[in-house]
């Protein structure tokens, strides 16, 4: 996705910790610069796409 005419990446993750600790050095392997990283909730629109495209079914 694109945010402020730049590049973004977002990702979910089941498992915060492993993901605290793994995605900083999978970004670094890549060769990508990390310009921002951050913790954010999901947002009402996130949780109502998640739920479509599930079918609800979890």
């Amino acid at each position: 996705m694109v945010v402020n005419g730049t590049s973004a990446l977002r990702i979910q993750a089941g498992d915060l910790a492993k993901a605290k600790l793994e995605l900083p050095k999978i970004i670094a392997e890549s060769g990508l610069t990390l310009l921002r990283y951050e913790l954010t909730l999901p947002s009402l629109e996130d949780i109502f796409i998640e739920l479509i495209d599930n079918g609800g079914n979890d």
